[in-house]
């Protein structure tokens, strides 16, 4: 039993290490190696929460137009970004939005435009706001309540007067 075991542990190591030798001979990389920082980034000391991670990935990224009218320039009044950080993005609170933009619709008798870009690979996408059909009155309310519905949520950003992700190609 112990020489069929002896056996079992030996061939096991034999694997890990051809298996190490051939990564190596294919050049092959961690990807972490292969990222390298923007300049802009790299000259920080480093976020020192999650939330101030996320708010950098926003200044600091670059943004291409969302179609063939808008510039990278566009300013939304409104956008809302529904983010992950490994997890998945709340999709309850997506949902609430989703009908909160029905119900606010519905009772000031319009339609409320707004561009859904899906950016990421874990449910990523931002809920841009143009807010044309409303006036100004309007506008301050339907921003505050977005910001108090949304406030229940870690994984949710309000960027008032902000840019949007470009969609995901």
């Amino acid at each position: 039993m112990k020489i069929c075991i002896n056996y079992l542990l030996l061939a096991c190591i034999l694997i890990t290490g051809i298996a190490c030798k051939t990564a190596k001979t294919k050049n092959e990389t961690n990807v972490v190696d292969e990222v390298k920082p923007t300049e802009s980034v790299a000259k920080d000391q480093g976020p020192a929460t999650i939330n101030d991670a996320s708010k950098a990935i926003v200044e600091h990224e670059e943004l291409q137009p969302l179609d063939e009218n808008k510039q990278p320039n566009d300013i939304y009044p409104l956008s809302v970004s529904f983010f992950s950080i490994g997890e998945g993005t709340d999709g309850k609170m997506m949902n609430r939005y989703k009908e909160f933009i029905d119900i606010f619709s519905k009772e000031k008798k319009l339609t409320l435009a707004n561009e859904q870009n899906a950016w990421g690979r874990e449910g990523e996408v931002d809920y841009c706001f143009l807010l044309e059909e409303l006036n100004a009155k309007q506008r301050i309310e339907f921003i505050e309540k977005s910001k108090s519905l949304l406030a229940e949520s870690k994984l949710v950003h309000v960027i008032e007067n902000g840019r949007c992700h470009p969609k995901r190609r």
